[in-house]
């Protein structure tokens, strides 16, 4: 889910490196880009117009999916944080 040197790493301390989620950066991406390299390699350049580009929105839209937890994680502990200081 986090990648070191992200945010949440740095607020929260926790290192967690793709917890049941799908990272922008993670081995299920490589895996995607391994198989569109052996696509390539065995039925030609004709379709990488194709492949490439929706490569690059699967990419984007882990990221954004990978922002979403990161922000709510984030928040949660912030909110956590605030409730026991307000608390005597």
């Amino acid at each position: 889910m986090t990648q070191v040197g992200n945010l949440d790493y740095v607020i929260l301390c926790s290192f967690v490196c793709a917890g049941f989620t799908i990272s922008p950066a993670g081995p299920e991406i490589w895996v995607v880009f391994i198989l569109i390299n052996t696509f390539v390699v065995v039925f030609g350049t004709g379709s990488f117009i194709f492949l490439l580009p929706l490569t690059v929105i699967l990419c984007f839209s882990g990221l954004v999916v990978n922002t979403f937890q990161i922000q709510k994680r984030l928040w949660q502990e912030d909110m956590a944080i605030k409730e026991r200081e307000e608390t005597p």
